[in-house]
């Protein structure tokens, strides 16, 4: 359940994201004037969306890493085995709770991914159309480029997000716990520790959608490889019927010569 502050912080992002929303509207329809502003209506409440999950999603990790901070400072304070042992199951309940995230949102957060990259695909595309055509302004660009900044920069920030989650959690938690003094602990204290070394290691906390794709920096470079991919492909399919329509030019040429002759003969 949502705080009262966290829900306050909700409302007054929604009424600030509306007249941005609008704006981008009317961006989109002055660069781009050939589609009618009827198309771009339904994106006001659809950016509303997008850009309220990446705030949520950004927001509840970042809880996450910071109830592990706490928690790594409580850890320092204790010395008996048994708020040893207090302290690592709830360290497993929210490295529990890191992977939950994930599966929690993977229908809508797979189907969010997909629509970025389709849009970024297809702005880039259209720019770089755009761009080879002779003649042409730059007015398209600045309406294609907007949407596909826009895409880029938020699989960026749901896949750092995750990165940062996973390794304030995981990796980053256990560095700062070797740093703890074991001289001044007692051997089943001791025991606690290494038994919660262990558990680090062994359920080291994963963010993924469904078990389909794992979260983290790694899928911001995915998105740039294959978006590179799918461009080349695609100006490729663009430009090869032109290159075969000119190779077949001097052969349509020389076969009408040829024929001439042939009847002039």
């Amino acid at each position: 359940m949502y705080s009262a502050k966290r829900q306050k912080f909700t409302k007054y992002f929604s009424l600030s994201i509306v007249p941005l929303a609008a704006l981008f509207v009317i961006y989109e329809t002055v660069t781009l004037p050939k589609i009618s502003i009827l198309i771009y209506l339904p994106h006001i409440p659809i950016v509303i969306t997008q850009k309220l999950m990446i705030v949520h999603w950004w927001l509840t990790l970042h809880d996450l890493t910071q109830y592990s901070e706490q928690l790594l400072i409580s850890i320092f304070k204790v010395k008996d085995r048994h708020g040893i042992a207090y302290r690592r199951r709830i360290w497993l309940q929210i490295s529990n709770l890191s992977t939950e995230i994930g599966n929690a949102t993977g229908l809508s957060a797979l189907s969010y991914l997909t629509t970025n990259f389709v849009g970024f695909l297809l702005s880039m595309y259209g720019i770089l159309i755009n761009l080879n055509s002779p003649g042409s302004t730059n007015v398209p660009i600045l309406g294609l480029i907007l949407p596909a900044i826009g895409c880029a920069v938020t699989i960026f920030l749901k896949a750092d997000a995750a990165y940062r989650a996973t390794e304030r959690v995981g990796s980053r938690f256990t560095n700062k716990l070797l740093q703890i003094d074991q001289s001044s602990l007692h051997r089943s204290s001791l025991n606690e520790i290494n038994l919660m070394f262990n558990c680090i290691s062994a359920k080291s906390p994963v963010i993924e959608y469904l078990g389909f794709m794992k979260i983290s920096r790694s899928t911001f470079l995915h998105f740039v490889s294959y978006s590179v991919t799918y461009l080349i492909v695609l100006l490729q399919m663009k430009t090869q019927p032109k290159q075969l329509k000119n190779d077949r030019l001097p052969d349509i040429a020389g076969n009408k010569t040829g024929f001439e002759a042939l009847t002039l003969s």
